[in-house]
């Protein structure tokens, strides 16, 4: 496993190494960009997107590749989940100083790393907040018909946890005040219309190997399917051709 640059020392060591481990296991391409950051903000970013993993992996490895009556069984219990994900988030912000989490997905050192990052920030918990709507979004299996509700999803799936990363490469760190940011927007103004566009690109990139699965796994919305006049079915048919072609 690839080991963080920025050696983790001290009495909250243990935390921020089980951040790393988290991170460095599931992303590599942008653990690699965030461990470029200075150690501060590697720490931020480690706590960031573990605590993100975390309930994620919750959602798409633990309910959403369930089985049609499985799921309807595990609704209630996942959104329960986001919900106490949320608590958890929320506590690490307004309760800064103090070290017991609320009962929650979250271990007690992601907790902890949190709590020591975005607890000291002048960071607020919108993204995290944002994220949990769109998680909620796939639990409840919304359909995405309009363009519009592509665009709501994505507000919190992506461009959220995106506006973290804004934040972090504006932040500046002081070890009495923790850490602050000078932009003047907020972070979301500047990571959404680029978060949305990766975020097209990687549906893109991946339709392949996601239209071998349920429609509900294909994130394109239904007028836009109308407007190429064009089915999930034709697509699954054609890619399937052309690569029957290839052999």
């Amino acid at each position: 496993m690839t080991r963080m640059p920025a050696p983790i020392d001290g009495p909250n060591a243990d935390a921020f190494s089980a951040c790393n481990d988290l991170a460095a296991a599931k992303n590599a391409n942008l653990y690699r960009a965030a461990m470029r950051l200075g150690p501060e903000r590697q720490r931020f970013f480690l706590a960031a997107y573990a605590s993100m993993r975390v309930i994620d992996d919750i959602v798409d490895d633990g309910f959403l590749e369930l089985t049609d009556h499985e799921r309807d069984y595990a609704r209630e219990d996942t959104l329960i989940a986001i919900d106490h994900w949320q608590q958890q988030i929320q506590a690490a912000k307004i309760d800064g100083d103090n070290p017991h989490p609320e009962s929650g997905p979250l271990s007690q050192q992601v907790f902890d790393a949190l709590r020591l990052t975005l607890g000291r920030s002048d960071l607020e918990v919108d993204p995290w907040v944002d994220l949990a709507d769109a998680l909620r979004r796939d639990v409840a299996e919304d359909p995405m018909d309009e363009w519009d509700n592509f665009i709501a999803y994505c507000e919190g799936a992506t461009a959220a946890p995106a506006s973290i990363f804004v934040y972090l490469l504006s932040a500046r760190f002081d070890n009495e005040i923790g850490y602050t940011s000078p932009l003047t927007n907020p972070p979301l103004y500047h990571a959404r219309d680029m978060a949305i566009f990766c975020y097209v690109v990687h549906i893109l990139r991946d339709l392949p190997d996601d239209i071998k699965g349920p429609d509900r796994l294909v994130t394109i919305p239904a007028e836009i399917l109308i407007a190429a006049d064009i089915t999930l079915g034709e697509i699954r048919n054609a890619i399937g051709q052309k690569k029957y072609d290839e052999l």
